[in-house]
């Protein structure tokens, strides 16, 4: 029986013939593969010659309390029906990951997917949820007629977008390569943006799509404003109060899900539909979490014990001091858990408090107190889609 072999992607004719498979496995094709390529990593599988699996890998910062980590995303990862079972996808995905801390220097790697059992087997766990909303625009609040609509310059936009990242745990520090790649998987998007004072305060990038049996719908791919009042200025904008608007749709996750809306609106008539979890897993434990961000409240150290989805098991100990952290090698543990909660706490996601509840750590009240205080958590949320 052959055996599977794992390289890199370089050959066109593997990448044309994996293409279809990926397309078949997700119900829809890779966007703008051959950029993903480019700017990322690829791998593929192959037995006897006969390409079998493969996947996409790129490499990004994130921001996690306040501050870029260096991360990764995997994506597309495909094993072809007659070769699931021997557990080829998570060779494939090792090699990914092996790419993105050799290569790139991820502490962390991320990605969209429903597979949460799965994955959690190999040492993920969920770090957001994505959703898209959906508004009819009179049901909008009142805009206030002080904001200035105008088309701004795309950098312009990107300054605003990083500012503003910041204040989540998640969102990507977004490579150069971003928005040409976007502008690619959807040539029709627009961009416009509001300013008061001669300052942009917030834009969006969308779409306009075709409602039978006559409007249309705008189709939002990314939304940001500096404050609450601006959203009703970019939501007047979006539909420029005309009556064939028939919807505004946040596609998923381009509103964080506890956003602005919740306090604008006038009655929340908001349709929120769940999309995939978006899920991560520690590369690097000591890098990733030295290069978070931590309040700077906390001055203390805890021992935690994580067991591995291998099952290895390791100790560190956490100094906490100035907002910064140093990871130590061993101690004696008084916190528990699996790699899979440490990454889901280390995202804002899951507090140590709660992950006790579930079943998923366990250890002294005062040490989990020190560690949820010092994650000083913002509200998880990952705008990009990959």
């Amino acid at each position: 029986m052959s055996t599977y072999d794992i390289r890199p992607l370089v050959d066109e004719q593997q990448m044309e013939t994996l293409l279809p498979h990926m397309a078949r496995a997700f119900g829809k094709a890779p966007y703008e593969p051959h950029t993903l390529l480019r700017e990322g990593y690829g791998a593929v599988a192959t037995r006897g010659g006969e390409v079998v699996g493969g996947g996409f890998a790129i490499s990004f910062d994130q921001y996690f309390g306040g501050r870029p980590v260096p991360s990764g995303g995997t994506a597309w990862l495909t094993v072809v029906p007659w070769a699931r079972g021997g557990r080829l996808g998570r060779r494939i995905m090792q090699n990914k990951l092996a790419w993105l801390e050799r290569e790139r220097g991820a502490a962390i790697a991320c990605m969209w997917s429903p597979a949460t059992g799965m994955y959690r087997n190999w040492g993920w766990e969920v770090g957001a949820i994505g959703s898209s909303f959906s508004l009819r625009p009179t049901d909008a609040p009142a805009s206030d007629r002080s904001y200035e609509a105008f088309l701004p310059e795309r950098e312009e936009c990107n300054v605003l977008q990083r500012k503003l990242a910041q204040r989540w745990d998640g969102p990507l520090l977004r490579p150069a390569w971003w928005d040409a790649w976007k502008q690619k998987c959807t040539p029709a998007l627009h961009h416009l943006g509001v300013r008061r004072d001669g300052e942009l305060v917030g834009y969006a990038s969308f779409v306009e799509e075709p409602v039978a049996p006559w409007g249309f719908r705008v189709v939002v791919h990314d939304f940001w404003t500096s404050r609450a009042d601006a959203f009703p200025a970019v939501l007047d904008m979006l539909t420029t109060r005309s009556l064939q608007a028939r919807e505004i749709l946040f596609k998923r996750s381009v509103l964080p899900r506890a956003h602005y809306a919740l306090w604008e609106l006038p009655n929340y008539v908001m349709s929120e539909q769940g999309w995939y979890p978006w899920m991560v897993k520690l590369i690097d434990v000591k890098r990733a979490m030295e290069a978070r961000g931590w309040s700077s409240a906390v001055e203390a150290s805890v021992c935690i014990e994580v067991k591995f989805a291998d099952d290895e098991i390791a100790s560190y100990t956490f100094v906490f001091s100035q907002g910064n952290v140093e990871v130590k090698p061993g101690g004696d543990a008084t916190v528990w858990c699996t790699e899979g909660t440490l990454a889901s706490w280390f995202t804002g996601a899951l507090t140590f408090r709660r992950a006790r509840d579930f079943g998923r750590a366990w250890g002294d009240d005062l040490d989990i107190d020190v560690l949820d205080a010092a994650l000083a958590a913002r509200e998880p949320w990952v705008p990009e889609s990959y």
